[in-house]
């Protein structure tokens, strides 16, 4: 094990090397889900093993730049690729032993220093993409391309702020319209829809969604203007990177800061969904106690390596936090002891999947295939018994829904003082015939499904009430949602867009297809 001190850069330090790049790769892929701080234990244990299996390698050999290339080798395979140890290990063996036998005397210094250079290449690329991930965040992402009207849209403080309009903002994740319970589910939701009339909501019965997917629909209903392909933050290549952005431009929207400039509090109601963190600037809501769950990027980690099984298939359910987020979600009364006026923002991961709840409220197992977030084709690869548990599963947590909503909006109704609304309404529709994942387009989709959405409003304003009556007779797609409600409330002229919708792959969600009436009302084969 010789080597010349004055070619330090000569030692083989690329198996190390590699072990940093294997938990910076996964972070990279998943920055939205994680912090940075998550990784610190990984970065410092993963180079510390590839260098434990790198010196018994040598212990073996005697060969050093030969056990750092194994080593390396046999690590990234380990990684990377799905195996069988006793089934390849016996291969891998035989592999290096001919290697060993051919070409040991060329694998020396001038190979690691090669090696080496290239392998620092590579690990410059999680590196910049980290960098260049938070340089994005941070950079003001509210209104990328100052189109917002909101940016430009001036509103006088009042002289008596009591006269503001408190606001409730409630997403109900995957939420269909009645129609498509109806005819895709088999299910009556008018009782829900009529008791909620019942209470003062007004209930839109033609509601469109701009988009199939959560972060590009809420991103553009703060934003108040559709996407184009590649312009804005859709110009950012890294997917990734751009639902990072886009939840970003979400939580800490033009309309949270010109409603700020107004002296509002922003109220954030935590519901675990990763991609919607709480900005610093609001009150948050969080469950009394989670289960300790540990590092969730590195089980995700290690179960990427084949160690662990995917985190959720791991976990009994009353590990899971899921609903425990969601009882606090559709429970929480912490609104009482802030001052008005405020806007609350709630994103309840309901009745989208996991199915891991019943229609009381109470833990099940019932419907294992879908014990994660994954929806339409991700999670029922087309199947017609996955597409019909995950009917079922839907129904059972839509019943939970219903009924813990209607109690919170109640209270809500009678406790918060002063002038009101409260908005409900789905992000998209439901996601059992859905097909995301065909980058060239919809594919089999059942557009209507996904498309044709909920949405419910209340307010103690006649006057608004009035004007909101037109929901009952009229298309509104949910991007001008808050163009009517700064119209309403605080006497702007934005006025509301054209109802256009657009589908996006789960892989490209940069590119946009325009959808046209044809599309989303043509027949579903279901």
């Amino acid at each position: 094990m010789r080597l010349r001190s004055n070619a330090i850069y000569s030692w083989p330090i690329y198996p190390l090397l590699f072990g940093l790049y294997i938990p910076l790769n996964y972070f990279t892929h998943n920055q939205a889900l994680y912090g940075f701080s998550d990784t610190v234990r990984s970065l410092i244990i993963a180079p510390l093993l590839v260098a434990c299996l790198c010196l018994v390698v040598w212990l073996v050999i005697r060969r050093v730049h030969f056990a750092a290339l194994v080593t390396t080798l046999f690590t990234g395979y380990a990684v990377y690729f799905c195996y069988t140890p006793l089934v390849e290990v016996p291969v891998i063996i035989v592999a290096i032993t001919i290697v060993w036998l051919t070409c040991r005397n060329n694998i020396g210094s001038n190979c690691s220093r090669i090696i080496n250079v290239m392998m620092l290449a590579v690990l410059m690329q999680p590196l910049i993409a980290i960098a260049s991930f938070k340089q994005a965040i941070q950079t003001d992402h509210v209104d990328p391309l100052g189109t917002s009207p909101f940016s430009s849209i001036r509103i006088d403080q009042p002289v008596d702020k009591a006269t503001l309009p408190t606001i409730v903002h409630i997403v109900l994740d995957a939420y269909s319209s009645n129609a498509t319970l109806r005819d895709i589910f088999g299910y009556d939701n008018t009782p829900f829809t009529d008791e909620l009339t019942d209470i003062g909501f007004i209930v839109g019965q033609d509601v469109r969604t701009p988009y199939n997917q959560t972060l590009l629909a809420m991103s553009s209903i703060f934003l108040g203007e559709y996407f184009d392909s590649g312009q804005g933050p859709l110009s950012e290549k890294n997917s990734d990177q751009l639902r990072g952005t886009l939840g970003t431009m979400v939580t800490e929207s033009v309309v949270q800061r010109k409603l700020r400039e107004l002296d509002y509090n922003y109220l954030f109601v935590e519901t675990g969904y990763q991609f919607l963190r709480r900005p610093s600037f609001s009150i948050p809501s969080y469950p009394g106690k989670l289960p300790d769950k540990g590092n969730p990027y590195e089980a995700g980690l290690l179960s990427l390596i084949g160690i662990l099984p995917p985190p959720k298939e791991s976990e009994a359910i009353k590990d899971r936090n899921e609903n425990t987020y969601l009882r606090n979600a559709l429970t929480t009364d912490f609104y009482l002891s802030v001052e008005t006026p405020f806007l609350l923002y709630e994103h309840v991961l309901a009745p989208h999947p996991p199915f891991i709840i019943d229609r009381e409220g109470e833990d099940t197992s019932q419907w294992q295939e879908f014990n994660s977030i994954k929806a339409g084709n991700a999670a029922t690869e087309g199947k017609k018994e996955l597409i019909e548990g995950y009917k079922q599963g839907y129904l059972e947590k839509l019943r939970y829904t219903n009924a813990a909503l209607l109690k919170q909006t109640r209270k809500m109704i009678s406790e918060i003082p002063g002038p009101k609304i409260i908005m409900v309404h789905g992000d998209h529709g439901s996601g059992a015939h859905l097909n995301d994942r065909d980058p060239n387009g919809p594919g089999n989709t059942c557009l209507s499904e996904r498309y044709n959405t909920f949405l419910a409003i209340y307010s103690n304003d006649p006057i608004i009430r009035n004007r909101l009556m037109s929901l009952k007779s009229e298309r509104f797609n949910l991007i001008n949602l808050y163009r009517l409600i700064f119209d309403m409330y605080f006497e702007t002229d934005i006025g509301l867009l054209k109802d256009q919708s657009f589908f996006a792959s789960w892989k490209k969600p940069q590119q946009l297809n325009l959808l046209d009436e044809q599309q989303i009302n043509a027949e579903c084969s279901i």
